[in-house]
Parts: C-alpha cells; structure tokens; sequence
C-alpha cells in the first residue's frame, strides 16, 4: 500500500541528458493540453510555437506527462485558431509542417504522444472553400457568420475530412481532440452519434491505435450513449469547472458521494461501450481555471490527487501543475504559461486580468514542498498503475463508514489489475478499515493512499 500524505518531498528525476540520452515519460497516459500560442516561445516575438514546445518536452517529462493535446495549430484569422483557414498548413507564428514533424519525432523517441485539435463542426468564413464550395456549408450556424457550419452529410465533406485526418495520421500524429461534436447536428444526438462512429471507422482504418477524445459538452446521461460510436473518450464536463463534481466534494468534504458518482460513470461507460474511457480534467481552455477557484493549498493538491489517480484518462490544463489562474473573458483563461526565466510569451492582446500568481515554474522548482512537485509526485504514483488509463474497467465505491472519505475499488481487465484509491477529504486525521481485504489505512487531513487489492 502507497501512502501519499499531502506529496511533499518528490521531486522527481531532474538530471540534464548527457549526449544522446533521451528522458522517457512515464507510462502514465496523462495527457497535457498546451494552448500553443501561450505556452513556449522559441524565436523571441512572443508568440509561443511549436519550436517551444520541443524544447519544453524535457520539462513535461520530468512532470510525468506521457501525452500533449495542442489547441489548433492550422492558419486562422482569430488567436484562439478555432476558425481555420487552411486544414493543410501550420500558421506561420507557430511553425512549419517541418517543425511539426520535428516535435512529433522528438516526443516520439521520448515515448510521447501527440493529438492535434480537430476542428471540423465549423470553417472561418474566410476559408476558400466558402467561395468555392457553398454547397458544402450548412444552414445551421451556432457560432457565428464568422465561422460557418459544414454539411457532414456532403460526401465530398467527408472526403475532405478523411483527407484531412489521414495527412497527419500518416506524419506521425497519434490521435485528435474533436471540437464542438455536440454541434454537429445541433444537439441531435442519434445523428452526432452516427457521424462520430463513421469518423472512428475512418481514423481507425489508418492507424488503428489511434486516440480520439471528444467534446461533447452536455449531461453525462447523453454523453454516456456517445460511447457507442467507438470513439475512445468524452470529457465528463461534470466533474470540472467550479460548479462541478470534484469542486463540490472538495468544498462540502463529502468525498464518498464522488467515489459513487465516480463508480457509477465508469461502469455505465464500460455498459455502453467496453473500451471506452472516461476523460477527466479540472479545468481547460474554455473555463476559469482550477487555481482560482481552488483557493486553499491543500484544496489545490487534493483536487489534484483526485484528478491524476482517477480511473480513465486524466487531462492537465498547462500551468494547472503550478497553480495559475485565470478567469472571465475566454483570453484570461489562455495567459502566458510562467516560467520565470524571462522569456515568456505574451498574453493574449485582450486579457485583462490582473490576480495572477507570481509563483513560476523556476521558483517552484526550487522548493521541494510546492504544488509542481505535488504533481510529480502524484504523476509517479500513477505511473504504478498504468491500466487506469485503459477500457474495460469496473469501479465500486467502498463504504469506510465516513462520508468525508472517498474510497473506490477499481479492477481492470488484467491479471493483478486491482487497487483501492483513497482520499480523505476532510482536514482531520481518520482511521478506517477497508471491509473487503480488511486492511487498515490512517489519512491524515487531505491525505491520499493506494492500496492494492
């Protein structure tokens, strides 16, 4: 049994790589979702790009990441890049198609992995294929004149997108983040559904260990039957933002309703579809983030322990691991990563706010008890147990007799596939048995542990 107290003193393996000695991330599945253009700066104008992120890939696998997800790189008028100009290209402020493949080879050989933003709901409206190709565009528009809503019924729309996905499948991308699946159809949830498992088929007919998580923001009791079109994994918006599942439990210290929410998910995925996987995450680019509204330390590291040892495939919003913040208009949420070296990127031009926390990656790194090294810590601990990340998973919430202790029993499909995670969600120390292996476990406040079954 592994005890976690509150992760002081981790630290992890630092050490710089002697000549062609290359860091290999640890088997943990955790993916790390970088907004490109505020994330790593590499040539000096501000502007982060893909450059950047290489030459950060030692850092994220000395967090203990495995994966990156990378907010759209394609040319765009807007700074967000959710409105694409080009599906073929990269914006030049963020690189070349050479520079993609670099980065994609570099994380390769550190045994990463990479998942580009797919955004195929919408066009910007200075796409030419608006012009050329106006039988190819919907009536629906949800989002705007500015981006336009593909027909994804149009056979030639969907030799485009087969065209599209299989361009960066074939350079080495390892899967695709879906943005807006729930506007396909507009909330027509048969239809998103069907898209969705002809898009599956066609990623997975090219490679097919590709990883697909999508976004389809609504009730997990829609969500849930998504799972049937096959693709991997859906965000459970639920247990994220400050209203959600996690930051209610932290608050209220009723750690054993989460386990059985937890329970519950899981298991109705593993009913709908036997692979599927839950995404879980905190917050993103779309909502405040988690360091605001988490606003005692030991909140931030329980909410964190929560995250990183949850069953399925937890997702870390860049600069979550130091605590940033940031909320209101939608550019606040996408600050400049900090990492104290004086090299940063600049915010986006529109943000305006002004509580930011002055801790940065190189401070933190200097103190072995800060939060960056809680996350390496608990990134490790994950690592022991790779086959959380993985479909085929069963979860039962085990009652310790105390409803501020959250304790859930999950089993994977393997042979020794079988631990008790626990978190004690008050700030008092508690003892318990677990009933089924009659071990017992003392929690300090805001304590951690893994049992194996």
């Amino acid at each position: 049994m592994s005890i976690m107290g509150m992760m002081t003193g981790c630290s992890g393996n630092r050490e710089g790589m002697s000549a062609g000695q290359i860091k290999q991330a640890l088997p943990t599945g955790v993916v790390y979702e970088i907004f490109v253009g505020s994330f790593a700066d590499s040539d000096g104008d501000g502007i982060g790009d893909l450059k950047g992120i290489e030459g950060k890939l030692d850092y994220l696998v000395s967090l203990g990441v495995s994966d990156i997800w990378l907010t759209p790189i394609h040319p765009s008028p807007s700074y967000h890049h959710y409105d694409v100009t080009n599906y073929g290209a990269i914006d030049p402020a963020f690189g070349t198609m050479e520079d993609l493949s670099s980065l994609t080879g570099a994380m390769h050989a550190r045994g990463m992995k990479l998942y580009l933003d797919l955004v195929i709901n919408h066009t910007s409206s200075e796409h030419p294929w608006v012009k050329e190709h106006p039988d190819w565009y919907a009536e629906k528009n949800f989002f705007g004149e500015h981006m336009p809503e593909l027909d994804l019924d149009n056979g030639e729309v969907r030799t485009e997108i087969e065209k599209i996905v299989r361009r960066y499948l074939e350079l080495g991308i390892d899967g695709f983040r879906l943005d807006a699946s729930l506007h396909y159809y507009e909330a027509n949830h048969e239809r998103n559904i069907a898209f969705l498992s002809w898009l599956n088929g066609t990623v997975k007919a090219i490679n097919p260990e590709a990883y697909i998580v999508a976004e389809v923001w609504a009730d997990f009791s829609y969500v849930k039957d998504y799972y049937a079109s096959g693709i991997d994994s859906f965000f459970d918006f639920g247990l994220s933002d400050a209203t959600g599942d996690i930051a209610s439990a932290v608050k209220t210290e009723k750690g054993a309703l989460l386990a059985q929410r937890m329970a519950d998910h899981v298991n109705a995925i593993g009913a709908v579809g036997a692979d599927g996987v839950d995404a879980v995450f905190l917050s993103n680019h779309d909502q405040g983030r988690s360091g605001g509204y988490f606003i005692r330390d030991e909140h931030r590291r329980l909410a964190a322990a929560v995250l990183l040892l949850a069953p399925g495939k937890p997702f870390v919003y860049y600069g979550e691991e130091i605590g940033m913040r940031g909320s209101g208009r939608d550019e606040n949420k996408r600050m400049a990563m900090q990492w104290g070296e004086g090299d940063e990127c600049l915010s986006p031009a529109d943000c305006d706010y002004t509580s930011q926390v002055t801790d940065t990656v190189l401070s933190m790194e200097a103190d072995e008890t800060s939060l960056l090294h809680t996350y390496r810590a608990l990134l490790a601990e994950r690592a022991k147990y790779p086959w959380l990340g993985e479909g085929g998973l069963r979860a039962e919430a085990v009652d310790v007799g105390d409803s501020a202790v959250f304790c859930l029993h999950v089993t994977g499909e393997g042979a020794g596939e079988e631990v008790y995670i626990l978190h004690n969600f008050s700030g008092k120390e508690v003892k318990l048995t677990i009933p089924q292996t009659e071990k017992t476990v003392t929690l300090k406040g805001y304590a951690s542990a893994v049992a194996d079954g």
